[in-house]
């Protein structure tokens, strides 16, 4: 026999057959429950994860890691500065200086807020006022390459008066980010012929692409403490956090729900214990005739709790991590057999289902079921240990 002897006992207990239906039916819902609910859980927050790591992804694509600004700089002065920025830390893989110009946009008799950012821009020669709009802002106007954009913003004289400027863009092409917001109000034109039509006092600065943009909250540090108070020093972890804090939302929200199901398996444990306590009250009694403590008691059946509910989390590990890594292919195989698509290419961005496996979210779920599995086993076992074994005998 298995040694401690509470497992051995506890153990046959879980394995062989009940005169209880009810009580054995309820343990296979249990361990279904759980393994269903650690499943659902990693597959869920592999999604998540996979949807955060694509939104990271389009944000970096357009967006600087780490932003240094300067709003009455001149196109020579954020040159000097992005040369003596790009030799300040070896982290900074490129620095381009930029302005930008929040105004309208007007295409025969449409308007658009649009916001310019004058870079380096690809194709496009300073002195020629061409532009790039992103592909939901074009469509908004009806544009097409070679249409002749008007340009309104406001400029503040030297009196502190605001005057519309008016300045005229040829359209050269469009760009698609994969963000609605960044597609429906950005465009790109020459930093010189942006900084000619804004004449002064635009937001204006320097954008940095470094090697690891995880490491972007650290230089920003770094970059505050060195320039100055003069400069405002900004990175892409807070200028985009609202994405990411409504993810992260979401990520929680999905998990608390999901999580209920591993609740529900955990009352079921408490349920199937306590049958098979009262089912077992004379094998206690003379378990407890012969010498056996309380503790032991308690023992037996914790051991037995403790098997559902490692068996359904390992079996929900299993099922999970497989599940997480076949999700994308999974879900294209069904969309081919019942002929749809969940994400529409005429709607989203993307068109499978990403899926990021994370070892973290793996580990947290499994404690946190074993867990809630192992309190389930406390009240059940207590119960068992609380039968007196006169008594338990007498009426069984």
């Amino acid at each position: 026999m298995l040694r401690p002897l509470p497992a051995a006992i506890g153990l046959r207990y879980a394995r062989r057959g009940r005169r209880s239906t009810l009580a054995s039916f309820i343990t296979v819902v249990s361990v279904g429950g759980v393994c269903v609910g650690v499943a659902a859980l990693i597959a869920v927050l592999s999604v998540m994860n996979g949807f955060e790591a694509e939104l990271r992804s389009r944000l970096l694509s357009i967006s600087a890691h780490v932003t240094v600004r300067d709003p009455g700089a001149s196109p020579a002065e954020l040159v000097e500065t992005a040369e003596r920025l790009l030799a300040f830390d070896p982290r900074i893989q490129r620095a381009e200086p930029f302005i930008e110009l929040q105004g309208l946009v007007s295409l025969r008799g449409q308007l658009a807020p649009v916001l310019v950012r004058g870079a380096v821009a690809a194709g496009l020669t300073p002195g020629e006022r061409g532009m790039l709009t992103g592909q939901v802002l074009a469509n908004r106007l009806g544009a097409v390459p070679g249409d002749e954009l008007t340009l309104l913003f406001p400029r503040t004289d030297s009196a502190g008066s605001l005057l519309p400027v008016v300045g005229a863009f040829e359209l050269r092409g469009n760009f698609e980010v994969g963000l609605a917001d960044l597609d429906a109000s950005l465009a790109l034109a020459t930093l010189e012929d942006v900084a000619a039509l804004a004449g002064g006092g635009a937001a204006s600065g320097v954008s940095l692409t470094l090697d690891d943009p995880m490491a972007a909250p650290s230089l920003a540090g770094r970059l505050r403490d060195g320039l100055g108070p003069a400069w405002e020093v900004s990175d892409w972890t807070r200028e985009h956090s609202a994405y990411f804090r409504a993810v992260h939302l979401e990520k929680l929200m999905m998990g608390l729900i999901l999580g209920l199901i591993v609740a529900v398996a955990a009352f079921n444990i408490v349920a199937s214990l306590v049958m098979v306590v009262g089912e077992k009250r004379g094998d206690i009694a003379i378990l407890r005739t012969l010498g056996m403590t309380p503790g032991g008691v308690v023992g037996v059946f914790a051991f037995q709790g403790l098997i559902i509910g490692w068996l359904g989390t390992g079996l929900g590990v299993l099922a999970g991590v497989i599940l997480a890594h076949g999700l994308p292919d999974l879900a294209a195989w069904v969309e081919a057999l019942f002929g749809f698509q969940v994400f529409d290419a005429e709607v989203y961005y993307i068109t499978r289902i990403p899926s990021k496996l994370e070892g973290g979210d793996v580990l947290l779920v499994a404690v946190g079921a074993l867990v809630a599995t192992s309190l389930a086993t406390w009240y059940p076992a207590r119960r068992a240990a609380a039968v007196e074994p006169a008594e338990a005998l007498r009426h069984d």
